[in-house]
């Protein structure tokens, strides 16, 4: 009796740990896998790479791009910079805001809100271009777009 009483207990542990461990799996396959964000570019002046311009990238909107942020870069000699996020690959909005130093102060050259988030993102922004969109932009290599207008 001893030995079936013991079988009987390991059976009920089973029994109860398996439920729970089923619904620690299914929990944990809800939660949004985690990706790599890429955001690349170039930052030009007059249409010339802008040469050891530093670059920031903030997590959320931002006006005030005077606020440290996690990442920063600074351009090579071509005026190219690359930063990557972690972030969740659902379909909800990741806010960003693009941001480069001139002239001794911070200026934000974009800001965008999109879901689903964009695995990758590449900038081709002018600093001396008067328009209020510095940066044409792409979005997963689908072409770069300035606003609503499409570069051709």
């Amino acid at each position: 009796m001893g030995k079936n009483k013991g079988l009987f207990f390991q059976l009920l542990i089973t029994l109860i740990a398996a439920p729970a461990l089923l619904a620690l799996v299914s929990c944990s396959s809800i939660l949004p896998a985690r990706t790599e964000q890429q955001f690349q570019g170039v930052i030009l002046k007059e249409k010339k790479p802008a040469v050891g311009a530093r670059v920031r990238l903030f997590d959320q909107r931002a006006d005030n791009c005077e606020a440290k942020s996690v990442l920063e870069t600074t351009t090579d000699k071509r005026g190219h910079f690359q930063l990557s996020r972690a972030t969740r690959s659902d379909d909800s909005p990741r806010p960003y805001t693009l941001c480069v130093r001139t002239d001794d102060t911070w200026e934000a050259l974009w800001n965008d809100t999109r879901g689903p988030t964009p695995h990758s993102v590449e900038f081709e922004c002018d600093l001396a271009d008067k328009f209020k969109d510095r940066c044409w932009v792409s979005w997963e290599k689908e072409g770069f777009k300035r606003g609503t207008w499409s570069r051709q």
